[in-house]
């Protein structure tokens, strides 16, 4: 019978090697994958909104705060605050419709940066 002889690398060695080179993959992409959400987030927003709070509460902001969110202004948020007062806060974002000047195009760009407490 004839012996078969099997070289086995050195485990020693390589195994931990192995164990550094994919936690170095693994970090690599993480840091990837971070840096392209936070450049992708913060992108196209305006400059107020790169302070932590992202969202304005509709049920509690003041016509200043509503004012700060891209594509409200003056008569918008007076238009707010009359039909929060009317209908007695607003619970779902579908409630937003029934404000004068907000349509379905208009809240879908004003959604992301609304909250509704």
């Amino acid at each position: 019978m004839k012996k078969i002889r099997i070289e086995i690398p050195r485990l020693d060695i390589c195994f931990p090697l192995g164990i550094i080179l994919v936690c170095l993959f693994f970090l690599g992409i993480d840091t990837w994958i971070v840096d392209e959400k936070t450049y992708s987030v913060m992108e196209g927003l305006p400059s107020y909104y790169e302070s932590s709070d992202l969202y304005v509460d509709i049920n509690h902001a003041t016509q200043e705060e509503l004012m700060k969110i891209n594509g409200i202004g003056q008569k918008l948020s007076a238009e707010i605050l009359k039909t929060r007062e009317a209908i007695g806060g607003f619970k779902t974002y579908e409630d937003l419709l029934q404000v004068k000047g907000i349509g379905e195009k208009l809240l879908e760009k004003i959604s992301p940066y609304i909250e509704i407490k």
